[in-house]
């Protein structure tokens, strides 16, 4: 049983005092050689004081009496072994559960504990060992310590390929967030954002209007979701069979919805009826649509780039690309605001700039060789922005072809990278698990 926390107006130093014994082992455990704060209160104690509490606890001892989850919510995680971010023993959780997160340990209400194990899905040449994680919940009310909810849940499989050519580190599937997040959200009041849910393999895209958010991800057996951005509840979900899925975007009416699959196929849904309504045969890295919608663009892993026709569905141009070729894949297409340029960001780490109507290449500018995994223009069409697998955010003037500037706070691949409407702010999600808004205007973030 937890034991029950000092109330919120028990000044500091009667704090102290109660739990002498506590507080040394938790600052000890967590590496606080003093807790900073100016509040008397009991509001700065950091989440991980909680730890010590938890691992007393037999949680599979414990009878479930099943309940609602209370916010705030603290997440705890444990491991027999060390694995990225986290050590041996008991973790802050390194994800967060929106809305609900509790910042320091007098907010916590609900306590989620997570026992973490791995199984061995095999050897890949190099000596790595490929793990699959598995995961053993238990949510408790605090400090009761009732036990509201226990399941297991289990991640995917590592990756078949693996391109490190030397090293022998373990290689981990994605965590099972998927089915952990879909446990949180019929279980609380509060609606929790569906984008908590995606894991590793995770695939987010709103709407134009905003109005809805789609998420496609290993962990929900690949099928997409029609979120409802107001209240988070489900739409609709559209089943991509056995095919992974490689991305999702918006037609710019907002009536269709492409999936590209890990096949030769780019798939369009109507939004309305959730049905098919046609398959385009592309084996595409990447695809956009043009800013009318009537033309689709698909960066073809053979040939270089299609463009078609989407009431149609025919193909009506090609689009040669000078040195492109299997090994060096376009990673990203985008149409510039006016609907006649082409930007391609490529594996080679060159970027392209083609005419849509004559399909000729205008331009080549190689800055790096780290690759480009996401092109995007500013609203105005004067900027290009680039996320490259060197962790950094690169800026050019179309007119000039110049770079004007390099943002650097990522510690691995940007993936991702998009201007806001006005084109004053500029989001980037990275590998490195975070999505960063940068302000062009100051640089910073």
């Amino acid at each position: 049983m937890f034991t029950q926390p000092a109330q919120r107006k028990m000044n500091f130093l009667s704090f102290l005092r109660i739990s002498r014994l506590l507080i040394p082992l938790c600052l000890a455990s967590t590496g606080y050689a003093q807790i900073q704060t100016t509040d008397p209160l009991f509001t700065r104690i950091p989440l991980a004081t909680l730890i010590p509490e938890a691992s007393k606890l037999s949680m599979d001892s414990l009878e479930v009496t099943p309940g609602r989850i209370t916010p705030k919510v603290a997440v705890l995680l444990h491991t027999s072994y060390e694995r990225a971010d986290y050590k041996k023993g008991w973790n802050i959780a390194c994800f967060s559960i929106p809305q609900i997160q509790a910042s320091y340990a007098s907010e916590v209400k609900t306590i989620v504990c997570i026992n973490e194990e791995r199984s061995v899905v095999g050897t890949y040449y190099n000596g790595s060992v490929g793990y699959k994680l598995n995961w053993n919940v238990h949510i408790l009310t605090w400090p009761e310590g009732r036990l509201i909810f226990k399941g297991s849940m289990s991640g995917n499989d590592p990756p078949f390929i693996l391109y490190r050519a030397t090293g022998s580190s373990p290689v981990y599937g994605s965590e099972p967030r998927g089915d952990f997040f879909k446990t949180i959200r019929e279980i609380t009041d509060t609606p929790v954002p569906v984008f908590a849910d995606v894991g590793d393999a995770g695939i987010v895209t709103f709407s134009t209007d905003g109005k809805f958010l789609t998420s496609a991800s290993e962990d929900r057996n690949k099928t997409i979701v029609l979120w409802d951005v107001a209240t988070w509840k489900e739409v609709r979900t559209l089943t991509a069979h056995k095919n992974t899925i490689d991305g999702i975007t918006f037609s710019p009416n907002g009536k269709l919805l492409t999936l590209g699959m890990s096949v030769d196929t780019i798939k369009l849904w109507d939004i309305a009826t959730g049905k098919e309504v046609r398959t385009l045969q592309a084996w595409a890295h990447s695809w956009a649509f043009s800013p009318d919608g009537k033309l689709l663009a698909s960066g073809d892993a053979y040939y270089g780039i299609k463009l078609w026709d989407v009431t149609t569905g025919k193909e009506i141009r090609m689009i040669k690309v000078q040195g492109y070729n299997q090994r060096y894949a376009i990673n990203s297409i985008t149409f510039s605001p006016d609907g006649k340029l082409l930007a391609l960001g490529g594996e080679d780490g060159a970027i392209r700039l083609c005419d849509v109507t004559t399909g000729k290449e205008l331009w080549q500018l190689v800055e790096t060789s780290s690759s480009v995994k996401s092109v995007a223009f500013s609203p105005n069409g004067k900027l290009l922005a680039s996320g490259r697998g060197d962790a950094t955010i690169r800026l050019i003037d179309v007119a000039t072809r110049k770079e004007v500037r390099v943002l650097k706070w990522h510690t691995d691949s940007v993936n991702s990278v998009a201007f806001s409407p006005d084109g004053k702010l500029l989001a980037s999600g990275s590998s490195e698990g975070t999505i960063r808004l940068w302000d062009l205007a100051s640089q910073e973030h």
